[in-house]
């Protein structure tokens, strides 16, 4: 719990720092400021998206005959991952050690710059995956993930998601910052044994945000918010690039955990790198 008392105070610290500008990624900062979470249409061009999903799914099929030419981490999940969740989906941690070419068509400069202005703070570049998931009928529920210091990803859809059947991600709405509902779950799962700590079943049904949306739409997130992947129906698939960013103040660097997970991310040094 001591975690998240330090992410609501940095949280808390940061929330009344002024956004100036009015700019579209001005605008966009404020939206993810705001509520944790926010949808940017068309990132990426419908053909580029194509591309990758057709590069990822080489990636896939070529470390299935001969693993030893793979030069990212692929993990195929099963029932022996986290209780058996995300069944079916294939994470690739690092995509561009094996799609070197990906950096060509995608440029993160806009994600970067959106994070940095919403959050006022350090950003630290930590991993570029994809993910796909086939089928994937039994998520994990809701939770938050208790890191410090606190992780923003960023989604881009390769496929459409035009329904809830395809797995969107779900999120709820302005519980990355301090509010009772995070406390109220907390407390209760610390009283039930069974219970994944950061699992939130309590949460408001009206603040909830399914990301339906088109290829090529890129999704920025809070972690420290409540989110969820909602379960697929049989024979869907789902396809994205994500992207990991650390958020750093000179407050996560007294926490022992984050200064060894900050030591091993990429600084992004200044706003103009990101402009």
């Amino acid at each position: 719990m001591f975690h998240f008392f330090i992410q609501d105070f940095v949280e808390f610290l940061y929330l009344f720092k002024p956004i100036k500008g009015n700019t579209d990624l001005d605008n966009y900062a404020r939206e993810l400021r705001e509520n944790g979470i926010v949808i940017v249409e068309d990132f990426l061009n419908a053909a580029v998206c194509d591309n990758f999903v057709e590069e990822i799914d080489a990636v896939v099929a070529r470390d299935k005959k001969n693993p030893e030419l793979t030069k990212s981490e692929i993990q195929y999940r099963d029932f022996n991952s986290l209780d058996g969740y995300d069944t079916g989906m294939i994470d690739i941690v690092n995509i561009d050690r094996d799609f070197p070419k990906i950096w060509d068509d995608f440029d993160p400069k806009k994600i970067e710059t959106i994070i940095k202005i919403a959050t006022a703070r350090t950003l630290y570049f930590r991993t570029f995956n994809a993910y796909l998931n086939y089928s994937v009928t039994n998520t994990r529920g809701m939770h938050v993930d208790d890191v410090q210091p606190p992780v923003y990803k960023a989604f881009v859809t390769l496929k459409d998601i035009n329904s809830t059947d395809d797995g969107p991600y779900t999120f709820v709405k302005k519980t990355h910052r301090l509010n009772l509902i995070r406390y109220i779950n907390l407390f209760i799962n610390f009283f039930v044994t069974s219970k994944i700590v950061t699992n939130f079943d309590l949460y408001s049904k009206k603040q909830v945000v399914q990301t339906i949306a088109k290829k090529g739409a890129l999704v920025i997130s809070n972690q420290t918010g409540i989110h969820s992947g909602h379960p697929q129906k049989p024979n869907h698939k789902r396809c994205m690039l994500v992207l990991s960013y650390l958020v750093v103040s000179p407050l996560n660097r007294i926490h022992r955990t984050a200064k060894d997970i900050i030591k091993n991310s990429s600084k992004i040094i200044s706003q103009k790198d990101c402009s």
